[in-house]
């Protein structure tokens, strides 16, 4: 019986370790996940010092004197976290696969912070259409910001960063709001095909001084200036007030 007790006990003693040695270790596969990071004021100056953290994990890195990072990330969609005193950032999706290096987005974007009175209008999107584009009027003239005009003639608007290649964000940010007159805010469609539907899975959404104030989701629209989808009709700033 002593032998007999013994050995249950060491049976015990053996599945506790293995069970402690389960539990330092991942079973979730991993891959790796690279980056730069750019200032959106300074014409896209690499920005070191970024601390770059995967979202829901232990695993985090921190942008080198060219603004690169190299993190690691388990499977599958992963959220990037990024932060930097004077500095607002926009999270990062990125699809991680396993034992594999990719590319997070290399539109990855560090911004000042809004003043009181400012906004700033933030387009993303899906892998397809790969191109959409951030449109605003303006109330005077009339004027309108885009890629092809990314500041107002009087400085109070700029397109921050123009994206080509899928997820953007792509971002219109007012820096003085005018109170008088009508602006129009929408997305524009530049690839074409596919349209934009539901499945571009387009968002905008809009921070103030505060933080996040609106979020506006392209299948919550209640239609297009088109059936195609070529524009979305996101939203209007009328007399100074957020439509």
């Amino acid at each position: 019986m002593i032998h007999r007790r013994f050995a249950h006990i060491a049976i015990l003693v053996a599945i506790v370790s293995v069970l402690a040695l389960l539990g330092g270790c991942s079973l979730v596969a991993t891959g790796t996940v690279t980056g730069t990071v750019l200032d959106s004021t300074a014409l896209g100056v690499p920005l070191p010092g970024v601390l770059v953290t995967v979202v829901g994990t232990s695993h985090s890195a921190t942008t080198d004197s060219s603004g690169d990072f190299t993190v690691t990330a388990p499977e599958g969609t992963d959220t990037l976290h990024l932060t930097l005193s004077g500095y607002v950032f926009y999270d990062i999706i990125v699809d991680v696969v396993a034992h594999q290096t990719t590319a997070a987005s290399n539109n990855i974007i560090a911004y000042h912070p809004l003043g009181a009175g400012q906004y700033r209008m933030v387009l993303t999107w899906g892998a397809s259409p790969s191109d959409l584009d951030s449109h605003l009027i303006l109330p005077s003239g009339p004027e309108e910001i885009m890629y092809t005009h990314k500041t107002a003639n009087d400085g109070s608007a700029n397109l921050d960063w123009d994206v080509t290649d899928s997820y953007g964000p792509e971002t219109i940010t007012i820096t003085t709001l005018h109170t008088a007159g009508v602006y129009s805010y929408f997305a524009y469609n530049f690839s074409q095909s596919p349209n934009m539907g539901a499945n571009s899975d387009a968002v905008v959404n809009v921070y103030d001084s505060t933080g996040l104030i609106k979020t506006l989701k392209i299948t919550d629209a209640p239609g297009s200036s088109s059936s195609s989808y070529r524009y979305w009709d996101v939203l209007s700033i009328i007399n100074g007030s957020f439509q």
